[in-house]
């Protein structure tokens, strides 16, 4: 009997660690799934699997930081950072550096740069081996603007890393926007070579032949970008872009067409979209597709202006156009040239020109020294007006002055054409 009872003392270890064993494997099970929805983009099942995940294991901070990461991206800051404070509860001593690190996070995606980068050289002080550190100095560096540094960090991330494929190709991107070109290709050379089926490398390739001017070297890497990785929208949307560019524009559809499969509200592939339609002379469409890109990015000026171009090649649609003239100074106040060059255009399409040249003044008087075919063009277009305004001596000057800032180019071109009725 002594026996019996001392066996069954022994079980009794073992079957209590049983439950808390299982609810640990189900709280990884959870975050893996949480990661693999987080990857394919869907951020809310995310947050819901990081939940089951921590109602499983309190403990599981990479559930919990997880869940952080996507509350933060999605705006709601407050609560991201309860997580990690109640997360960071849970870091032993030989894991504090997390908890600067994700604050670092939580500074990154509320657009606090300067915060962020303390936080992340602090947690990269306390911890030298985590890459990650190194890789959100790198992307903080140049959201600052500041490409020498990102330079610096992704090469400190190649030395903790030397086998990472991300780290390589964003040291490359960051050479790339240092405008060390040939550094940048022996960095992306590097990335490929570790992993020579990567479409992103693919596609890092192809920016940096577009800044070569390697215009068909370009078009190769794209192309075999989205033949790695057919469902990365940015190989697809470069490729279109090249294609636009190069005066291609019927082959961009195909991968324009691709990209908003894949991503509905790309702001920049319905720009693009509307660069198509508007070289298809489908004019109300081009305006439909820009008022979309701008429904997702208020300040992408580009969209703005192509409504105002759409509206101008069409000979209507100026209410739309001034709509969205209006609403972009509104929110940008700081654009003051291409708000009055264009409300110039339309103006005097409209035959109101003694508005149309106020305007015209306006946009040339916001030019900086140096903006040298912008002033040509503001001549040309006061020439135009004064021309409808039958001051033709007037006129006469502005062409001269338009023609003589911009030799061998279009608006010279066109001064010269002027000045020849």
């Amino acid at each position: 009997m002594k026996r019996t009872i001392s066996l069954l003392l022994a079980l009794i270890p073992l079957a209590a660690c049983q439950p808390a064993e299982k609810a640990k494997a189900d709280s990884k099970i959870h975050f893996e799934l949480a990661r693999e929805y987080l990857m394919a983009g869907d951020p809310g099942k995310a947050v819901a699997e990081a939940d089951a995940a921590l109602k499983a294991d309190e403990g599981n901070t990479a559930a919990a930081f997880l869940k952080a990461d996507v509350l933060a991206k999605g705006g709601r800051h407050d609560e991201a950072l309860q997580v990690v404070e109640k997360a960071a509860e849970k870091l032993g001593p030989q894991d504090a550096y997390l908890k600067e690190h994700w604050f670092g996070m939580l500074s990154f995606h509320k657009g606090e740069m300067d915060k962020a980068l303390e936080h992340f050289k602090l947690s990269a002080a306390a911890n030298a081996a985590f890459a990650d550190n190194y890789s959100m100095i790198g992307q903080t560096c140049a959201k600052m603007g500041n490409a020498r540094q990102a330079v610096e960090a992704y090469e400190k991330w190649t030395s903790v890393e030397p086998a990472s494929e991300r780290a390589w190709s964003q040291l490359g991107m960051a050479l790339l926007g240092a405008h060390e070109l040939d550094k940048a290709r022996e960095a992306l050379d590097k990335a490929l070579a570790i992993n020579p089926k990567s479409g992103l490398v693919h596609n890092y390739l192809g920016a940096l032949a577009v800044e070569r001017h390697q215009s068909k070297e370009a078009e190769e890497f794209f192309r075999k970008s989205v033949a790695l990785d057919p469902q990365n929208p940015f190989a697809h949307l470069n490729l279109a872009q090249l294609l636009i560019l190069g005066g291609r524009h019927k082959e961009a559809l195909a991968p324009l067409t691709k990209v908003l499969d894949i991503q509905p509200d790309n702001q920049f592939a319905l720009f693009y979209m509307g660069r198509y339609c508007q070289m298809e002379k489908d004019f109300g469409k081009a305006a439909d597709y820009y008022e979309k890109a701008l429904v997702k990015d208020p300040k992408l000026w580009v969209a703005r202006t192509g409504v105002a171009e759409a509206a101008l090649a069409s000979a209507g649609m100026y209410g739309r156009a001034e709509k969205a003239l209006a609403e972009g100074i509104e929110k940008d106040p700081a654009n003051q040239q291409g708000y009055y060059y264009y409300s110039a255009r339309i103006s005097l399409a409209k035959g109101e020109h003694a508005t149309a040249l106020e305007q015209a003044g306006k946009a040339a008087a916001s030019l900086g020294k140096n903006d040298t075919l912008a002033l040509a063009d503001s001549h040309l277009l006061r020439g135009r007006i004064l021309s409808a305004m039958n001051k033709l001596a007037e006129a006469k000057k502005e062409f001269q002055a338009a023609a003589q800032l911009a030799p061998g180019t279009a608006i010279e071109k066109d001064a010269k054409k002027q000045l020849a009725r």
